[in-house]
């Protein structure tokens, strides 16, 4: 069999898996997409860019045609846009089966990008195994199934590493300005982006000069423009990015426990706040201040939390059951043997891109707080170090074998 041959069969197969996945573990019928989901049906409703309306004075997020929720900037717009478009698709059975094989499709596609990637920038010995551990690890199959940005954020980061990778001093001002718009639409995906934009505008500025750092900067600030305008202009004050980051940074730093969603402190300040527009970032306020009065008060506990938050990223997350899954925590496990041995036969100032991408993962975790899904974004950059360091096995085995054999 070719090799051409052989990726084809194995993005096939990764398609398959996908979409059995999801007929399988989806409920068809089901309508809920989680604050995206509610986000677009009060925008497909008329009702604006909105999420939280009031039953009883106790505020829900579930959409209800009869409701008046409040403006929202809590979810960035990517995926928001993405579900509003399905909306348009018939019933939820056919629209469910339509999402599924748009991320379906998706997936397939971040298989190919990381072998070639892997092809082109690590071994080209290691790309089939980088595609067939993409293409059939239980936590990215699952993703397909799941109507969250994951696939298409790991299919713009992957991307974007890809052309950091490719980033030298010949490279177009037009290459440079479609790098800013792509890392602009994975801010706007996952607004946590915005630090490993950051760092690669930085990188890319010390190695190659101010043109580069400063077209893509450029290209970034501008693009999320209109975004932060209309949060302006919503609620008459700034928001860069998205009205959740109160509530992030208080889940990972706290009183009570790592990912706790609020103490008796916020339960009764929060029932003060006026149900109107500027609900959300009165609320983004007072989870913000909670926080940083903890940071400040316990800076020891914040010390140790660290090491908690980072065991919870990077091996366990105690505090969630669904890492202790075996089809989650075997294979996540062995990727991460599998990425260490890549990464001690990869010189890594070489991979720069890739580096810094998990690099800011890491420092994001130690700030806000880890979840599996956070793990399940990051763990794709390993996967080309993963691959070398199957191949290497893979190699040293064949020759045993063979030496035994003789």
């Amino acid at each position: 069999m070719t090799k051409s041959h052989f990726i084809l069969l194995v993005l096939a197969c990764a398609f398959v898996a996908r979409v059995v996945a999801g007929l399988l573990l989806v409920d068809l019928n089901g309508s809920y997409y989680w604050e995206y989901g509610e986000t677009a049906k009060n925008l497909n409703a008329g009702k604006g860019y909105s999420l939280y309306h009031f039953e009883r004075e106790t505020p829900s997020i579930k959409y209800d045609p009869e409701s008046s929720p409040v403006p929202s900037a809590f979810m960035p717009p990517g995926y928001v846009v993405v579900i509003y478009l399905f909306l348009q698709i018939g019933g939820s059975g056919f629209r469910n089966t339509s999402l599924i094989i748009f991320q379906s499709v998706v997936g397939v596609v971040v298989v190919w990008t990381l072998y070639k990637l892997t092809s082109k920038y690590f071994d080209s010995k290691s790309a089939p195994f980088a595609a067939i551990i993409a293409a059939f690890l239980p936590e990215f199959v699952f993703a397909c199934t799941s109507f969250t940005p994951t696939v298409l954020f790991h299919l713009g980061i992957v991307t974007l590493i890809l052309m950091g990778y490719e980033v030298d001093l010949s490279t177009t001002n037009l290459r440079l300005f479609f790098i800013g718009v792509l890392s602009s639409s994975l801010i706007m995906l996952r607004s946590e982006t915005l630090l490993f934009v950051v760092i690669l505008i930085i990188i890319a500025g010390m190695k190659f000069g101010k043109r580069h750092s400063l077209t893509m900067g450029t290209v970034v600030v501008f693009s999320l423009l209109p975004w932060q305008a209309r949060n302006y202009v919503t609620f008459d004050s700034p928001i860069p990015l998205t009205t959740s980051s109160g509530l992030n940074l208080f889940r990972g730093n706290n009183n009570n426990e790592i990912g706790a969603w609020s103490d008796e402190y916020i339960v009764k300040e929060a029932r003060k706040i006026p149900h109107d527009q500027y609900y959300e970032v009165a609320l983004n306020k007072l989870y913000s201040r909670r926080a940083l009065e903890f940071i400040v008060k316990e800076p020891e506990r914040v010390v140790k939390n660290f090491g908690n938050k980072l065991y919870s990223f990077w091996i366990r997350n105690s505090d969630d059951e669904r890492s202790d899954h075996p089809l989650y925590f075997v294979p996540w496990l062995v990727l991460l043997g599998l990425g260490l041995l890549g990464f001690l036969r990869t010189p890594l100032y070489l991979h720069l891109p890739s580096v810094a991408y998990l690099a800011s993962c890491t420092i994001i975790v130690l700030v806000f707080f880890a979840l599996p899904r956070h793990q399940t974004m990051m763990k794709i950059a390993i996967v080309p170090f993963a691959a070398v360091g199957l191949s290497y096995l893979y190699s040293w085995l064949r020759l045993k074998l063979a030496k035994n054999r003789n």
